[in-house]
């Protein structure tokens, strides 16, 4: 027996040895960093202010015209509109030319009519920017960035060598007269009619030498007009050219409605005198503005573009379409200066 407690005694002792010499281990701890930025407080970071940005330029079209505008200039502005806004651009619009100073970047283009003044200092003073000119002297010189509808071509006196051509052409037996107030018109009718029926003699009384004329001044009497349209009557003239400047005074506006004469003008005639109209001869402005303004926006240089001599028809019953072929061929050499006016 003592020697089974002594072999218990023991190997207690050995257990508790054991337990006691592989207690748990001691806990590791990390080594504190020897360079640590610690912060009290943090610290606030003010935003940049915002830049301004700045609105874009609109583009705009300048157009210096009066309010009222003669004919064939009168339909432009509703012209430059139309074509502006397919740019994308706003049109400005000034009663007269402002002094000549350099214009706002936002101006792509400047529009001049008659009547607002002169435009060639402002167009200098503006080299980068296209001008087009619906009116400009043929002998004035011109900046490189100007164009210029150039209406000499078209003058009064080829109106009315146009007109009587169409006279003649449309009226039996070549019975027309002008009335004018300007001998060089009244020269360039007669040449115009001369011009398709030669001689024109009539084929049957009254045996009159036509083309008639009456050069009547603006401003004249009652009585002048009245001698002058028996005349005609007299002559038995059915188809008369007059220029629309006289058809703006009282006296004929009061006679010719009660005359059986065709009448021929160089604009739409008043309403009181519709019924009479047999067609009208002008410069073709529109058409040569069109064509000004392709050249600007193609940035072709500065130019004159010619204005090209037309016509419209008032009554296509005494005036055919094919006796109006003939008249757009006349109209044609007369732009070109295939045909003098002169003798």
């Amino acid at each position: 027996m003592p020697s089974l407690y002594r072999r218990f005694f023991f190997i207690l002792m050995t257990g508790m040895l054991l337990a006691a010499c592989s207690g748990s281990p001691a806990p590791q701890v990390s080594p504190a960093p020897t360079d640590v930025s610690v912060e009290t407080s943090p610290t606030l970071t003010s935003a940049p202010a915002p830049t301004e940005t700045p609105a874009p330029l609109i583009p705009r079209l300048l157009l210096l015209a009066p309010e009222t505008l003669p004919f064939p200039y009168d339909s432009l502005p509703s012209e430059v509109e139309t074509l502006a806004a397919a740019q994308g651009w706003q049109v400005e619009r000034q009663a007269a030319v402002p002094e000549a100073a350099p214009l706002d970047a936002s101006v792509r283009a400047v529009v001049v009519l008659p009547g607002a003044g002169d435009p060639l200092p402002l167009a200098s003073a503006n080299p980068q920017t296209p001008f087009l000119l619906a009116d400009a002297a043929s002998d004035a010189g011109l900046p490189s960035n100007v164009y210029a509808l150039d209406a000499s071509h078209a003058s009064p006196e080829k109106r009315a060598f146009l007109a009587g051509y169409i006279a003649a052409l449309t009226t039996a037996d070549w019975r027309t007269g002008i009335i004018a107030d300007d001998p060089a018109l009244v020269e360039a009718f007669r040449q115009g009619a001369v011009y398709f029926c030669g001689l024109c003699r009539p084929a049957y009384p009254p045996f009159a030498a036509y083309p008639a004329y009456a050069q009547i001044p603006r401003g004249a009497s009652a009585d002048v007009w009245y001698s002058a349209s028996a005349a005609f009557s007299e002559q038995a003239v059915e188809t008369v050219y007059i220029p629309a400047a006289l058809l703006e005074e009282d006296v004929p506006l009061a006679l010719l409605p009660d005359t059986d004469f065709r009448l021929i003008t160089d604009a739409p005639p008043p309403a009181a005198l519709s019924n009479r109209w047999l067609a009208a001869v002008f410069p073709d402005v529109s058409a040569a503005f069109d064509t000004a303004w392709e050249d600007l926006l193609a940035d072709e240089g500065g130019e004159r573009i010619t204005v090209p001599l037309t016509f419209a028809v008032g009554n296509e019953e005494w005036f055919s379409e094919g006796r109006q072929r003939l008249a757009r061929q006349a109209a044609e050499a007369l732009t070109e200066d295939a045909i003098s006016v002169t003798r």
